[in-house]
């Protein structure tokens, strides 16, 4: 199973191309060649997923009832959005222009890559700070611990932003 985690700055290339950070590409298993499905959808910025963490995002949407306008708008936007991005040899995607433009991102520009678990994000840092909204970190966890089906021992936790190198 896929687990991407920590957040990194990168440099988004004269080119478009955004390097997928060592550790991100261990996790996945990710070398030159691989593929990574990008999607715009939630949260203004770009998810990047490998083949069979999207396969299974693809399965649940299409598992929906298509009767309803709703499920079949949802899957149209989702699914018709996501572009296949291929690693270079030095573990670069490139981002297209609507990619690009849908994350208030450009070339040359500082990008976070979040690991979020099966998926990374690319975030343009100023976004990405304004999405942590007005809940304080205790609320957060809480409503996160809420949504579990069975509650484990309270955790602290501290979910301030903090980029890694790589």
């Amino acid at each position: 199973m896929v687990r991407f985690r920590s957040t990194y700055e990168h440099n988004i290339d004269s080119k478009g191309r955004l390097a997928i950070p060592a550790k991100m590409r261990a996790a996945g298993d990710l070398g030159p060649g691989s593929e990574l499905i990008a999607a715009v959808f939630l949260d203004n910025c770009i998810k990047l997923f490998p083949v069979g963490e999207w396969e299974k995002l693809e399965d649940d949407l299409l598992s929906l009832d298509s009767s309803d306008p709703a499920v079949r708008e949802a899957t149209r936007k989702v699914i018709g959005s996501s572009q296949e991005l291929e690693l270079d040899g030095q573990a670069r995607v490139v981002l297209s222009k609507a990619l690009l433009d849908y994350a208030n991102l450009s070339a040359s520009s500082l990008a976070l890559v979040v690991g979020v678990g099966s998926h990374m994000e690319v975030w343009n840092p100023e976004t990405y700070q304004a999405s942590g909204g007005s809940r304080s970190n205790e609320d957060l966890f809480g409503l996160v611990m809420s949504n579990r089906k069975a509650s484990p021992a309270p955790l602290s936790v501290n979910l301030s932003y903090g980029p890694s190198a790589s």
